[in-house]
């Protein structure tokens, strides 16, 4: 899994995650942002003790505003 959360990191920003509040700042919603969330629980479900996989379940939104 440390494949997809290096892709992660690329996409959002590493830097975002390891500095200050480690906040994912996502400033607009929209169906794929959303479907990165449906991803990562498929992924939670198959990797279900990898941490970082939950940390970025975490982070991202669930659905559209």
């Amino acid at each position: 899994m440390g494949a997809l959360n290096v892709h992660l990191e690329r996409v959002f920003g590493y830097a975002t995650r390891s500095t200050g509040d480690g906040i994912l700042p996502i400033l607009k919603r929209s169906p794929s942002i959303c479907a990165i969330h449906d991803v990562l629980c498929d992924y939670c479900t198959e990797f279900p003790n990898d941490n970082m996989l939950k940390k970025w379940l975490a982070e991202i939104p669930t659905r559209p505003e």
